[in-house]
């Protein structure tokens, strides 16, 4: 047990866990880590948007079409930083708390909020930007900090700064091997994404209302360490797809609206047509008519010539009404070439994303499965050094509900960020590394 200082309480691993789990209102993971979960000095992206019904046209002496548009809240938009109260100071919300959870139950408080006061909906997107390091002290090569990475345990944060107090390839292999279990883990988490994001552009192309679960990912969402993150995971791919589909349709309605103003346009232009053409037919027997008449010398020649005009000017209107007709069925299709070419893109530019991820997906499996040899092969190679942390080498210190505690740790503890790794001690001859391996769960 650690010594304990004025600002610190040294509780025992399980006293720690309770604690943290009390912290966070038992928001986080099965790990009792809170890997994913908001922690003190997380810096959150948080983008507000808000819907609001737009008219198509401003001619005040026809109704408006209304078409829903999302736009950000600029003013609201930014970055911000979990104090050290576990809050988050948003303008025109106030404080609110942070700390504990995740970031789609945090995102469904701020909206409320601003439902309650401003009387508004509003969608709420909330990514963690950055995360506090890991910092580590004590008989290391090079004492500083380490950038935090879900699932991190001890032995990956002490990798990055290298252990004191033995020398030889032994050392070097065990680095190496952190490394390695580090790749992995990143290279899995990777894969998961990558499946993710192929579900979400094929249900895109079908058209599908959600994404199908990827067969590789349902193994995950049996397992409670991996529930939360896989499950997160398609959530978000979800509400992805929800907004994609929104914007298709707002974008369909759009291009059917213009086309039926267009054809609207069109059939006053055939209405205008036919009344030129009644009219010219009038006219034209009317002048017959005095023409005949005018050969017995009872009209006036002046009026025959008065005629003659206004039957020339009809046909130059005819004319025009003919040119007008011609641009307005020209521009209907323009506008129904144009909607068939944005569906084309659409359908081109997702089918492009399909062929890119399939591609990622199987450089991840390759590296996943050179990395699986690799590790089982320094695993091999270090089985007779038995090299492990001994649980008096390692302490840390972590803050819980506002102060500060300090627990022994072994190599496979969990961290969370912001937390201090103190090493007193040289790596000790005590476990195989293989073991290690079993505890990451690696084959």
């Amino acid at each position: 047990m650690q010594e304990v200082r004025p600002f610190q309480t040294t509780v025992s691993d399980n006293a720690l866990h309770d604690a943290g789990n009390a912290n966070v209102n038992q928001t986080t993971t099965s790990t009792g880590e809170g890997s994913f979960t908001i922690a003190y000095g997380d810096r959150l992206k948080i983008s507000f948007f808000e819907t609001s019904g737009v008219p198509l046209n401003n001619d005040s002496a026809k109704p408006s079409h209304l078409v829903t548009v999302m736009f950000p809240r600029t003013d609201l938009s930014r970055e911000y930083v979990v104090d050290e109260n576990g809050l988050l100071d948003i303008p025109e919300l106030g404080a609110i708390s942070a700390l504990g959870k995740s970031v789609s139950a945090l995102g469904s408080d701020l909206a409320s909020s601003f439902a309650r006061k401003m009387g508004r909906k509003i969608n709420v997107q909330v990514v963690i930007d950055d995360r506090l390091p890991i910092y580590i002290v004590g008989r290391v090569r090079a004492a500083g900090s380490v950038k935090y990475v879900p699932g991190m345990i001890v032995l990956q944060a002490l990798a990055s700064v290298g252990s004191g107090g033995t020398d030889g390839g032994d050392v070097s292999k065990t680095i190496e091997y952190i490394r390695e279990t580090g790749q992995l883990l990143h290279a899995r988490s990777a894969l998961d994404h990558l499946l993710v994001k192929q579900a979400l552009l094929l249900a895109e192309y079908r058209d599908d209302e959600s994404i199908s679960v990827p067969v590789e990912l349902e193994t995950g969402l049996a397992k409670p360490e991996m529930r939360d993150r896989v499950g997160q995971l398609i959530a978000n791919a979800n509400e992805a797809l929800r907004s994609a589909r929104e914007r298709h349709r707002q974008q369909q309605e759009q291009a059917a609206q213009q086309l039926a103003v267009l054809n609207l346009e069109a059939e006053a232009q055939r209405l205008r047509a036919d009344q030129s053409d009644t009219l010219l037919a009038a006219k034209v027997g009317k002048f017959q008519e005095l023409k005949t008449i005018g050969d017995n010398g009872s009209v006036p020649h002046f009026r025959l010539t008065e005629m003659r005009v206004e039957i020339a000017e009809l046909q130059a209107h005819q004319a025009d009404l003919r040119v007008a007709s011609a641009q307005i069925q020209g521009r209907i299709a323009d506008a129904a070439i144009a909607v068939l070419r944005a569906e084309g893109d659409r359908s081109a530019g997702i089918e492009t994303g399909l062929s890119a991820v399939r591609v990622e997906i199987e450089n991840t499996n390759q590296t996943i499965t050179s990395t699986e040899a690799t590790i089982r092969a320094l695993s091999d190679s270090m089985a007779e050094a038995n090299l492990q942390v001994q649980d008096q080498d390692v302490g840390i210190t972590r803050r819980v509900s506002g102060r500060f505690v300090v627990q022994n740790a072994t190599g496979t503890t969990p961290v969370r960020p912001g937390d201090v790794i103190r090493v007193s001690a040289a790596a000790h001859l005590d476990r195989p590394p293989v073991e290690t391996a079993q505890a990451l769960k690696i084959p």
